[in-house]
């Protein structure tokens, strides 16, 4: 069967306590790549399960995930 790589692009919020916008866009962003791309051991969970359950298709690896372009920030109301 042919493998196929496939850019998503994803959008993910996180809400960080910060002193200024700047240091809440590097923790955030630090977080993303550090701690949110998915491990060996899970992409293999879901290649099973999606096999089993018959689908046409499933992941057989995954890069890490990576900051692409400038984190938007707002700060919350209290």
């Amino acid at each position: 069967m042919p493998r196929y790589t496939v850019d998503v692009k994803a959008f993910i919020t996180v809400t960080v306590e910060a002193p200024d916008e700047n240091a809440a866009r590097k923790a955030a962003d630090h977080y993303v790549e550090t701690s949110c791309s998915p491990s060996e051991d899970e992409v293999t969970a879901w290649e099973i399960i999606m096999k089993d359950e018959g689908e046409p298709a499933w992941p057989v690896s995954a890069g890490e995930f990576c900051v692409d372009g400038f984190s938007e920030v707002e700060e919350e109301e209290e």
